[in-house]
């Protein structure tokens, strides 16, 4: 157990290597993680909890076929990162959203999401503005795939009864707001 004078900090070491240090704001600083719910003597790695960030990152909009004329006035994303799992919500408000385009993708995020946990994981839209889904039994959705956000419109049973369909430059006025919120696994 060492104190250091010059920053007020304590630490401690074990095998010649700093194992934790506690800061004179009272924060801890444990390099090699946490480790929850086990016995004092057990380190199982998947009980580890090594991975902790939050920042924000900048979303972006494009068709998989064409991104002509797309201007975007608004790009916010935030996140906060535990461990695998990957926690987002990001705002895009566009100000022309192109034409000649097709299957809308939102990128940018700020891990890239895993195939192997859950494949197409599945993020909310909401306070969408600007979206024209061509009648009212229509929801829309966001599902990740291939490291991107693709949007989706879902007919829950009045025109051709439980089908998906890609959004397009069809279904968007010139200019559209998209509110996404989910979590994903990296």
């Amino acid at each position: 157990i060492k104190y250091a004078h010059s920053d007020n900090s304590m630490s401690f070491t074990t095998n010649a290597g700093e194992r934790l240090r506690i800061h004179s704001s009272g924060e801890v600083s444990i390099p090699a993680g946490v480790t929850l719910g086990l016995q004092a003597d057990d380190k199982t790695a998947s009980n580890t909890l090594d991975d902790y960030e939050e920042g924000t990152f900048t979303p972006t909009f494009q068709y998989n076929s064409n991104t002509a004329n797309v201007a975007l006035t608004t790009q916010q994303g935030q996140y906060t990162k535990i461990g695998n799992t990957v926690w987002v919500q990001l705002r895009i408000v566009a100000s022309n959203t192109g034409s000649g385009g097709q299957n809308a993708i939102i990128g940018g995020l700020p891990f890239t999401p895993s195939v192997s946990n859950v494949d197409h994981t599945m993020l909310s839209m909401h306070n969408t503005d600007g979206v024209n889904l061509e009648g009212t039994e229509f929801e829309i959705f966001a599902q990740i795939q291939s490291g991107n956000i693709v949007l989706y419109k879902y007919d829950v049973g009045g025109n051709s009864g439980g089908t998906y369909a890609l959004l397009d430059d069809s279904n968007f006025d010139t200019d559209a707001t998209f509110n996404i919120q989910g979590f994903y696994f990296t």
